[in-house]
């Protein structure tokens, strides 16, 4: 990652030290989950950890395939290639 887009990611990140946790983000996605529904629904300035991380690494030129608010961990492990350690249950 360049300089820059470090810098940038880095910086968006700060700016979010102070939202909210997206505990509304959580249930939208549990429903999406559990139900196939595409309906998503949060709230502006909340934010989930695997979504934040997702937004910030836009900053750096990353386009994913969902909406980045609306990523999950395993989403954001798909996503780069990341398999679970060979001896997990």
């Amino acid at each position: 990652m360049a300089d820059l887009g470090r810098d940038q990611v880095v910086e968006f990140a700060r700016y979010c030290r102070d939202h909210q946790y997206g505990y509304l983000t959580i249930v939208s996605l549990t429903l999406s989950l559990a139900t196939g529904s595409r309906l998503s629904f949060g709230v502006d300035g909340q934010e989930i950890c695997s979504g934040l991380v997702a937004r910030a690494l836009e900053r750096a030129g990353e386009i994913f395939p969902e909406e980045p608010w609306h990523a999950t961990p395993a989403g954001l492990a798909k996503f780069y290639g990341v398999n679970p350690p060979s001896d997990a249950g």
